[in-house]
C-alpha cells in the first residue's frame, strides 16, 4: 500500500495526510501526530525586538541583549567608502604634479584597482562580523525555542 491508503484523507497543501481523525506529517522521519502548537518567535522577531529599543538605548544596553555591530555596519561601510575616495582622489593628484602621465595611469587604472580591493577587503571584514551575529541571534532563538 501506498501512504495515503484506505481510509486516509489527504491534504496535500501542508504536507500532511488524516488517519482516524489525526493529522500525520508526511513523507517525515517522524511520521506522528502533528501537534498544532504556536510558532515559536524566530530571529527575525528577536530582531524587530532588539531594532525597538533604538540606537541609543541599545548602545547603553548593558546586558548586550541587543547588538549595535549590525546597525553601525552600514554606517562604517559608507564611511570606508567616502574616505577610499578620497584616498584615491589624493594620490590621483598627486600623481598629476608628479608627471601628466603618471596622474592619467593612475587615474584610470590605478584607482579602480585601489577602491575595488579595498572595499572588496572591508566588505568580507565586516560580512564576517555580520554573520558572527545572526549566527549569535540564531542561537538565541533557537535557546528560547527549546531546540538544541
Amino acid at each position: 500500500m501506498t501512504e495515503r491508503s484506505i481510509g486516509q484523507d489527504w491534504s496535500g497543501d501542508r504536507g500532511r495526510y488524516v488517519a482516524g481523525g489525526q493529522y500525520y506529517a508526511a513523507a517525515t522521519a517522524d511520521a506522528g501526530p502533528v501537534v498544532n502548537r504556536p510558532r515559536p518567535a524566530g530571529p527575525r522577531s528577536a530582531r524587530r525586538a532588539a531594532d525597538s529599543k533604538g540606537f541609543l538605548g541599545a548602545l547603553f544596553d548593558f546586558s548586550f541583549t541587543s547588538f549595535v555591530t549590525t546597525r553601525i555596519i552600514r554606517v562604517l561601510y559608507a564611511l570606508i567608502l567616502i574616505m577610499t575616495v578620497l584616498a584615491a582622489l589624493l594620490y590621483t593628484i598627486l600623481a598629476f604634479s608628479a608627471s601628466p602621465a603618471f596622474g592619467f595611469l593612475t587615474l584610470i587604472i590605478g584607482d579602480p584597482l585601489f577602491i575595488i580591493i579595498v572595499l572588496a577587503s572591508w566588505r568580507l571584514i565586516l560580512e564576517s562580523f555580520v554573520i558572527i551575529f545572526r549566527i549569535a541571534e540564531d542561537v538565541h532563538a533557537l535557546r528560547e525555542r527549546g531546540d538544541r
